[in-house]
Formats: C-alpha cells, structure tokens, sequence
C-alpha cells in the first residue's frame, strides 16, 4: 500500500528529515544478519507456518553452493528492505545516502554479463519468457524458470507446500489460540473488536497499549512512546483486507515510527511524520503464512506471530529510535 501524502512544506506537527530518518533506519542492518537466527527462534516459539515456503524456495539450489549463495541473498535483500525508510519524500542528492547492498549489486553485475544485456532490455532480447533472467538468486532463478517451463511439476510442488503450510498453521492455532475468540463474531466489526482484545493482552507485555487518542473503532492503534513527539505503533492501515470478505480476512499489521498528534488514519499525513518499518517480509515465507485467516483464532495466532517475531527485533529497532529521537 502506497500511501499519497500531501506537498506541503509546512505542519502543525513534528517531522522527520530525511537524514534523521535514514540514519534511524541504518541501525536496523544488524537485524538483517540475525535472520536466520530468528528463524530458529521463531520455530523454538511454535511459529513455523512460514517453513514451508521458505523450504520450497531453497528447494530449488542446485547444489549446497548456490544454497549458501541463497541464504546471503536474503540476507542482504534484508538489509535492502530495512535500511531504507518508507514512505519518505527524497531529493535528488538524498537517493545516493540510502543503503544498498554491495554484494547485491555485484550479482547483479555479473547476472547481466550473463544474460548479455541489462535487465531493462531482457524482454526486446529474449522475449516474454525471460522473467527467470531478472534474477541474481539462483533458487529464484530456478524457482521462476520452473514456473514457466515446468508448469505442471512446479504445480504440483507448489500445491504441497500451500497444504503443509495450513497444517501447519493448524498446529498452531491449536496450540496458541486462547478461547478467546467464542465471545466475538467474524463480521468487521467483530474482527476489529478482537484484534483489539487480543493486542490488549499480547501486546502489553512489550509496552505497547491501546491509543485511544489516534484509534477509531474500525482503525485501532497500538503505540509504545519514544519521546514527547513521537511513538512506535501498530496499526491496521489497510480496512479492505483486513475485511476481505464475509469468509475470510488479511492480517497486514503496520509497525511505524508515528507523531504522537497524528492521530486517525494516515491518508492524509504529510511526508516524515510517520515511517512504516517493514519487517515481515525479511523471514522469507513469513508475510505469506501469516496474511490470510478465515477464523478468529487463526487471527489470533496471527497477531501472535508477529509480536513474536517483532519481540527478536525490538532490542535493534528501539535502540535505533532512541537512539536518534532521544528517550521521553
């Protein structure tokens, strides 16, 4: 969700420079190297619903080379994702102060020595079956190359990944959903009642409360302060998803750096006064096997999960914030 935020140079509240933000967001590249740390510890905490795509992706190394070429891969596309804040007004001498991987941009260097053209020409050159060639991972190359030349075996395999990936998510929800869930409906206003219960409990622990003032009922927010101006929340930003449909809905939580007078939704909220930290896409797997829920109780594990996931973090991320915005 690209958020469009008005071109205004003045604001009754705090902003966030660029440099304030970029350096902020620079102290977030430690997290990258601990991924695979996190995973361990996320399955020691019975939160494995994301293995099986994960496993399925590295399934397509064609020998343990290209595995470990993989693995620093998502490491530093991590690194890519973290370290960049979002969504941020950039001038033009801003752009070349943002982080990006040195290790990536020599695969790519060498990907397009390969292919005998650069990306933006490899469709003129090799026509419409070339999206394999656009990547520098070998288990996406191979993964995007099955995709499209092996059609019915990569179905096939696909297909058993998305089935283990519901059992699993089954163990799971029998193991971490609480009850709790029998005292709430499934209808919108249901769903954003319980996610609030839910968080009321699970989010405590962290520091995180509910936040009357910036909350609605169908846009509750959960924030922990920083200093006077600002705050690290949680947030549901996106209604449509999180509503699906009658049947089924997408758990897509936003954790931002926030003013702490910015309150209700963010559509109308100008560049640097608020940033999304987007962390869940880092694990490869974990967004997928944590999005979509058709019960309160696999919302529930859900919510789980990601204050789980985000509890390995926040020695990282909350030292960066207050590090740069100083402590309240």
């Amino acid at each position: 969700m690209m958020l469009t935020m008005a071109k205004t140079t003045t604001s009754p509240r705090p902003i966030l420079s660029f440099r304030q933000a970029n350096t902020i967001f620079l102290e977030f590249l430690p997290i990258a190297e601990k991924i695979f740390s996190y995973m361990d510890r996320l399955k020691d905490a019975g939160f494995a619903t994301w293995v099986p795509r994960s496993k399925f992706i590295e399934s397509f190394a064609a020998n343990e080379e290209e595995l470990r070429l993989h693995r620093k891969c998502v490491i530093e596309a991590a690194k890519n994702r973290l370290a960049r804040p979002w969504p941020l007004s950039l001038k033009p001498d801003d752009t070349r102060l943002l982080f990006s991987s040195p290790f990536l941009h020599e695969l790519k260097a060498k990907r397009d020595e390969e292919n005998g053209v650069p990306e933006d020409q490899l469709s003129k050159r090799y026509g419409g079956g070339a999206a394999w060639r656009c990547h520098e991972d070998p288990c996406q190359r191979r993964l995007v190359y099955a995709e499209l030349n092996e059609k019915e075996e990569y179905e096939r395999r696909w297909n058993a990944m998305l089935v283990e990936g519901r059992n699993c998510l089954k163990l799971e929800v029998a193991h971490h959903s609480t009850g709790l869930s029998t005292n709430y409906t499934f209808d919108k206003r249901g769903r954003y009642e319980f996610f609030v219960a839910v968080m009321k409990h699970a989010a405590s622990p962290l520091g995180f409360h509910h936040d009357a003032t910036k909350s609605y009922p169908d846009y509750p927010v959960f924030s922990k302060p920083i200093n006077e101006d600002w705050d690290l929340c949680w947030a549901l930003e996106e209604p449509n998803t999180f509503y699906w449909n009658q049947l089924e809905g997408r758990f897509i939580p936003y954790l931002e750096i926030r003013n702490r007078k910015l309150h209700g939704s963010l559509n109308k909220a100008e560049a640097g006064e608020f940033l999304h930290i987007r962390y869940a896409g880092v694990v490869p797997g974990f967004y997928n096997g944590y999005r979509t829920f058709i019960g309160l109780d696999e919302l529930e594990t859900m919510i789980k999960a990601h204050l789980c996931f985000f509890s390995l973090m926040a020695p990282v991320i909350e030292s960066a914030v207050h590090k740069v915005l100083g402590d309240s």
